[in-house]
């Protein structure tokens, strides 16, 4: 993903509540590229403490979350700089932004200008999120806010800003996406993690977890995640998130079922997932390769229905399905063994 440089905070907490368990990431940023997860640590919640995405019992997951952090920072002995909290719903919307500057054009652009130039676009992506999404008939009555928006590409004239104060040009661009979600969807999860009393930013965990493969220069593809009762679906171009949906069926609404129905669902899960990722991004074609986050029992079988829902909607070329595997992401750094499971959380803790 093409970033400029950044002041990085030193140790961060990535937080991500799934149905049945609270995961905390300590990822250390060692230079302005480089990033090591330090340690993992879960803590299993009650039932029906969280249901499709929604916190239903606040102070379960405050308890869960609280023994997760504590663990990690006493593994690390050191207090992690800030939380950051990943979040996904039925009702997850993505705006993209993209902010224009016009420049003289005689002097290089700086990394101060370049993040200037971010903090003004995600302002203004962020007011603009809101009033896109209210006009879409199903939320146009509901109070919505936005989570934190991610600056991805920075071009001069066109070209990725990849070498600050040597690139000249006239015109700056900063490409942004700004989640949204329905404000009733948000404040329990608000109200368990508040207690805590730190510093706290809440992202989308679809958009972050598309930013986490194209860190990982994995620039183009269709990045699937199966949770426990939700699926996120971030569509990456170019090396950056350019939208995102979530919706509520996870690998809990496979589980009743009778075996025989496996194929079935496996059909019904992957053309809902088409259609999120055909709704991100409108009209723009989809990347050829689509990637799918899942338990190893699953993967294979979903990557595969997966395969057959996206060919029918690409107009051009063929699409390349497979699971994704940790091995995959070659510059996440690790200190200790990882899990297909902890991505939301290290992906959580490693946004700029």
């Amino acid at each position: 993903m093409t970033a400029f440089p950044q002041k990085r905070i030193g140790l961060i907490a990535g937080l991500e509540v799934d149905a049945t368990v609270a995961r905390a990431a300590m990822v250390a940023s060692e230079d302005e590229r480089r990033r090591r997860v330090r340690i993992v640590e879960r803590e299993p919640l009650a039932e029906r403490a969280i249901e499709r995405g929604v916190v239903r019992n606040p102070d379960e997951v405050e308890r869960a979350v609280r023994v997760a952090l504590a663990r990690a920072e006493e593994r690390v002995d050191r207090r992690a700089d800030r939380l950051v909290v990943a979040t996904s719903v039925d009702d997850l919307r993505v705006h993209r932004h993209v902010w224009r500057a016009t420049r003289s054009g005689d002097g290089a652009v700086s990394g101060s200008e370049a993040r200037r130039a971010s903090e003004r676009a995600t302002r203004t992506a962020a007011r603009e999120a809101i009033a896109a999404v209210s006009d879409e008939p199903a939320l146009r009555r509901a109070a919505l806010v936005p989570l934190q928006a991610l600056a991805g590409r920075v071009t001069v004239d066109g070209k990725p800003l990849v070498a600050p104060g040597r690139q000249r040009g006239e015109v700056l661009e900063v490409d942004v996406v700004v989640p949204v979600i329905p404000l009733s969807q948000s404040t329990g999860l608000e109200a368990a993690i508040a207690p805590l009393g730190r510093s706290t930013r809440f992202v989308a965990s679809p958009v972050v977890f598309g930013a986490l493969l194209a860190d990982n220069d994995i620039e183009d593809v269709v990045a699937v995640w199966l949770g426990r009762e939700v699926t996120g679906v971030c569509v990456v171009r170019d090396g950056a998130p350019v939208g995102a949906r979530s919706f509520s069926i996870g690998a809990a609404s496979f589980d009743p079922r009778p075996a025989g129905e496996a194929p079935h669902d496996a059909e019904v899960w992957a053309r809902c997932v088409a259609l999120a990722a055909s709704d991100a991004v409108g009209e723009t074609e989809l990347p050829p390769r689509v990637l799918v986050a899942a338990d190893a029992a699953r993967a294979e079988s979903l990557a595969a229905a997966l395969q057959a829902a996206l060919a029918l909607r690409q107009r051009t070329g063929g699409t390349h399905t497979a699971p994704l595997t940790v091995a995959l992401l070659r510059k996440l750094e690790a200190d200790v063994p990882l899990e297909i499971a902890d991505l939301i959380a290290i992906a959580a803790a490693s946004v700029d």
